[in-house]
């Protein structure tokens, strides 16, 4: 498990220091949130680029995942005058806050890099230990954990959709195609359906920003314009038709890897029409007129 993963304690310094100065201040931001910031950042970068920021190691435990150097770093941190702590008696039990005295060192994190840890600030910072506590129970890595075990970052290409961050969106065309099935009945369970296609395609995207060629083939015959690779999903299942993969349904996408989108652009039955529409796919990089 994580073998591969590199722990860089300079860039979880930088990365705790970082989040302190951005919301330490925040009256629901302490030692549980914290953690879950953290955890959230390296899981969603390592969705998104199959690396973490800082190759931290989490651990599972009952209020949600724990960082494991955490309070090292942080007390170096205070040592240098960077930070300080403070100790809030709640009913029963201690709130540790933070705040940042001096601006964060972050020439180890790149642009990347802070943009998901602001995404991540921005998502969930505002929730209370609780609420941000169960939320991190809901995410893949931290159900299929053993108590006190480390989280297996492989785990974030198989979570849920509310936890995924890899971006999907549809081609007006597509939405009106989708709509159309449902409503005729041709695929009863095709939300469903496509709901668990988006899950297969971020686990299976390959380093060369290719799909195995049993999950989709790479659309050729396009205009030179076309800026981001196309792809057709030829092996569709339809859970509601009992056919498995032949299903006869076919989707048509585009994969931008620096946006980290997914952006669905048709859907037919090939029964009903041979190929796709590659037109629709040229027209989306025409030149406005």
């Amino acid at each position: 498990m994580n073998e591969d993963i590199n722990y860089s304690p300079e860039k979880l310094k930088a990365v705790i220091h970082y989040i302190i100065s951005k919301c330490g201040l925040n009256h629901n931001v302490g030692r549980t949130v914290m953690y879950k910031l953290l955890y959230f950042s390296d899981f969603n970068f390592y969705e998104l680029y199959e690396t973490p920021i800082t190759g931290e190691t989490y651990i599972k435990k009952p209020n949600g995942p724990i960082s494991s150097h955490f309070l090292d770093l942080k007390d170096e941190l205070i040592n240098e005058g960077k930070i300080k702590e403070a100790t809030e008696k709640v009913i029963d039990y201690n709130k540790y806050k933070y705040t940042s005295l001096k601006e964060p060192e972050i020439s180890c994190l790149n642009n990347n890099e802070l943009n998901v840890i602001n995404d991540t600030i921005n998502n969930i910072s505002n929730m209370s230990a609780k609420e941000i506590s169960d939320y991190s129970h809901g995410d893949m890595p931290w159900k299929v954990a053993e108590n006190g075990e480390e989280l297996d970052y492989e785990f974030v290409f198989y979570r849920d959709p509310e936890y995924v961050v890899r971006a999907f969106d549809n081609h007006p065309l597509f939405e009106n195609e989708f709509n159309k099935i449902i409503r005729k009945h041709q695929c009863p369970s095709l939300k469903e359906d496509f709901e668990r296609l988006k899950i297969v395609l971020v686990q299976k995207l390959e380093d060369d920003n290719q799909f195995p060629v049993s999950l989709c083939n790479r659309i050729s015959g396009l205009n030179r314009n076309v800026k981001f690779p196309a792809f057709i999903v030829k092996n569709f299942r339809c859970k509601g038709i009992n056919k498995g993969s032949r299903s006869g349904f076919r989707i048509t996408f585009l994969f931008s890897r620096e946006d980290n989108l997914f952006y669905f652009v048709e859907i037919y039955n090939k029964n009903k029409k041979p190929v796709e529409n590659k037109e629709r796919i040229n027209n989306l990089f025409s030149p406005k007129k």
